[in-house]
């Protein structure tokens, strides 16, 4: 019974160790390598939201978008966790509101239908 309750323990270590080596490749600008142990934590832990994110920013970095959008889209299904659940109190209320701390930085882009160049004066966007 005591090695279940340590199962999960040796499983985050694991994947904080594959994280840790993939931010020292980072480092020294070996994206090769860090892109092979971020995608092995993804593998080992696929809610694990650092790992996740880490390797879809340097996806997005090595220009293979259609790999970071697969990645971003698993990222935004993840269930949200504990802890985000926050009180806001605006001066002059008295009963606080209800919110959550999200990241901003992951958001999916969408492309407009329009290109929006009825807003732009001529010329504007020339030197």
């Amino acid at each position: 019974m005591v090695i279940f309750s340590l199962f999960p323990n040796v499983c985050f270590a694991e994947n904080q160790n594959l994280i840790s080596k993939a931010d020292q490749a980072l480092a020294v600008g070996d994206l090769d390598n860090a892109e092979k142990l971020l995608a092995e934590a993804v593998k080992f832990n696929p809610e694990g939201y650092r790992a996740l994110k880490a390797l879809a920013e340097l996806k997005f970095q090595l220009e293979k978008h259609e790999e970071a959008d697969a990645l971003i889209d698993q990222i935004l299904k993840l269930e949200v966790t504990g802890g985000r659940k926050v009180l806001v109190f605006i001066e002059g209320e008295e009963k606080g509101r209800k919110g959550e701390l999200i990241d901003e930085t992951i958001t999916k882009m969408v492309a407009p239908k329009t290109s929006g160049s009825k807003f732009v004066r001529p010329g504007a966007l020339v030197p």
